[in-house]
């Protein structure tokens, strides 16, 4: 292989496709936000999809701000678009009709643009309000008729905590039994909605509220589990049923998995994602696996690292975990697993190029994204090097070598995500924030992993074993923060920001 040849080499080949694209029913998540103006809709959305208030600036007292056709979408996170409606308040039967007419009409259209979710967000009921209109229980029959998963979102729950902090003020209540009486007067309030089986969350977006992310999170579960649910498909006959259910539970399962990197909120639902579309094909028996027969290690690696951040999805910031730098941070952590098996790892001709090329008087490689992970300037053994641009092997050290990437680098990026989308305000991912997480990672983490990775059987419950030592890192993680002095770099608030164990 020429130098010429190994400048323009790329690593992305198309006969490793993206399982993860192929899995996603469409590129973006579809969702109307249904209700009056004030009651928080704007704020929700910027919480859960992490973007900009102006972004999705839906108030409804100017003109032109509440056609329910347009598409609000946002740079910030290009995996979603949303729809606004009004309320359906007492003579606003104009809303209805506009809002049945965009339904009826998206779910004739191809599944990109069907509406893939709605929110019919109302005020947490207080003393004497409410709870739907006549308007809400038609959009909730319309909804069940059309197939299109509705939750209702019960939004500022803040404020019917405060209510009883009022109306206790002579006893001067605790915050645990204002909640306490918060939580009983809902639930007395929405007992007939609980009748009708419908989905509902209650929220609150205010960030002074102690319990906001647990809202949050919840809502993205109940929607991601609601998105999931195909049990009112029915065919016409058995073998019509059997097709019917078939085809709907892989469009569901796509669109689950579409919201999954759409949302911002849970890390835990990211996690579990990854782990499912891997195991689907290229994770599958990663010692012997028949389609990573004939490509480099290095394709493998790439094909592994580029699904696994197309769930996480890190918006703006995505490009810095697809830079040199961090493959070559990555790389680093797994190249000790290769210490002691030189003789194991095959040279073939094009390792043999790129060694001969790298020995040669400092040559540039501007135009490969991935040449310093190949210089041993870089800290990265000969052996490594051979492994990482050298075919890949059916060998119980492939497995091992592949396995610790794919644990690595998932609890490398749930740590980014924790110290980045979830701390408040939430903060734009920078390479020092990354070397930094890395470096962390590796000092309290990696001799366990690896240790773990080592002695599995790669042959009997792999799949449970990946989750299970990926689950245990993370939670161990969250452990140690909150033995952090505030301010550090994983605890720069002075608290765990979330808990993640997977599903």
């Amino acid at each position: 292989m020429s130098t010429d040849a190994l400048k323009t080499w790329d690593i992305n080949t198309p006969e490793l496709p993206s399982k993860v694209e192929e899995t996603l029913a469409c590129p973006q998540f579809r969702i109307l936000l249904v209700g009056n103006s004030g009651v928080g809709k704007s704020s929700l959305v910027s919480s859960v999809f992490n973007i900009k208030l102006e972004d999705i600036d839906i108030s409804h007292s100017r003109a032109g701000k509440a056609d329910i056709t347009h598409e609000y979408t946002s740079l910030d996170n290009q995996r979603f678009i949303l729809h606004d409606s009004q309320g359906f308040e007492a003579g606003s039967d104009d809303n209805w009709d506009k809002a049945e007419t965009f339904l009826r009409d998206s779910t004739a259209k191809d599944v990109q643009d069907h509406v893939h979710a709605i929110w019919l967000c109302i005020l947490a009921p207080r003393e004497g309000a409410r709870l739907l209109q006549a308007g809400d229980e038609k959009l909730l029959s319309l909804a069940q008729e059309l197939h299109i998963p509705i939750i209702i979102v019960f939004t500022k729950y803040d404020l019917l905590v405060n209510e009883q902090y009022y109306m206790g003020a002579e006893t001067v209540l605790s915050e645990t039994e204002a909640a306490r009486r918060a939580e009983a007067s809902f639930n007395d309030r929405i007992k007939l909605l609980k009748a009708q089986e419908v989905a509902f969350v209650k929220v609150s977006t205010d960030r002074d509220y102690p319990k906001r992310h647990d809202t949050l999170e919840e809502l993205t579960n109940v929607t991601r589990k609601c998105l999931g649910d195909t049990s009112n498909v029915i065919g016409t006959n058995p073998s019509d049923e059997n097709r019917n259910h078939k085809a709907e539970q892989e469009k569901a399962d796509g669109v689950s998995v579409l919201w999954t990197t759409a949302q911002q909120i849970s890390a835990s639902l990211k996690v579990e994602a990854s782990i499912s579309e891997g195991f689907k094909e290229y994770w599958r028996d990663l010692g012997k696996n028949a389609f990573f027969q004939g490509h480099t290690m290095a394709q493998c690696i790439f094909r592994i690292h580029d699904d696994i951040l197309k769930v996480w999805n890190f918006g703006v910031s995505q490009k810095l975990l697809l830079q040199e730098d961090f493959f070559k941070q990555m790389i680093e952590l797994v190249s000790p697993l290769l210490v002691g098996h030189d003789d194991e790892v095959q040279q073939d001709d094009s390792a043999q190029a790129l060694l001969s090329v790298l020995s040669s008087a400092s040559t540039g490689f501007a135009g490969d994204p991935y040449s310093l992970i190949a210089f041993g300037a870089a800290g990265i053994s000969v052996v490594a090097i051979k492994f990482f641009y050298g075919k890949y092997q059916t060998l119980p050290l492939t497995a091992r070598y592949l396995g610790a990437y794919i644990v690595d680098l998932t609890c490398v990026l749930h740590r980014l995500f924790v110290e980045t989308i979830l701390t408040d305000p939430p903060r734009l991912l920078s390479k020092e924030l990354i070397s930094s997480v890395v470096k962390s990672y590796n000092d309290e983490n990696l001799w366990l992993v690896h240790n773990r990775i080592s002695a599995m059987n790669f042959m009997h419950n792999y799949e449970k074993k990946i989750r299970d030592l990926i689950d245990e890192t993370i939670s161990r993680q969250q452990s140690y923060n909150l033995l952090l002095p505030p301010g550090s770099i994983s605890n720069p608030e002075g608290e765990a920001k979330c808990c993640c164990t997977i599903a």
